[in-house]
C-alpha cells in the first residue's frame, strides 16, 4: 500500500498483576500474567472494536491488510485468544 497507519491499543492502568519469582535454581522468573483480570480482557475487546470502528476510508485507508489481531477474527472469543498470544508491555 502506498498509505498505512499504525494504531495500536494500550489500557494504562491494568488490573492483571504478575509476579516475580526466585526459581530454586535461583534463576529470575517473570510471569506478567497478561488479561488475568477480566476487566483488561474486556476493556482490550472494546478498544480493539472501537479501532474497528473508525472511518479511515476519507484518509484513502483501508482495514483490508489489519495484522493484529486481524481481520479475520471477529468474535470476542477469536479476538481475545489473539490477544492472548501476542499481548506484551510496552517500554519496560
Amino acid at each position: 500500500p502506498t498509505s498505512a497507519l499504525s494504531i495500536g491499543v494500550t489500557p494504562l492502568h491494568p488490573a492483571s498483576r504478575g509476579e516475580i519469582r526466585i526459581a530454586p535454581s535461583g534463576e529470575v522468573e517473570i510471569d506478567p500474567n497478561y488479561l488475568s483480570h477480566p476487566h483488561d480482557l474486556e476493556l482490550f475487546l472494546r478498544l480493539v472494536r472501537a479501532v474497528r470502528d473508525l472511518d479511515l476510508k476519507d484518509a484513502g485507508l483501508s482495514r483490508d491488510l489489519e495484522i493484529l489481531p486481524g481481520a479475520k477474527r471477529a468474535s470476542d472469543e477469536q479476538i481475545a485468544l489473539a490477544l492472548s498470544r501476542f499481548a506484551t508491555t510496552l517500554y519496560h
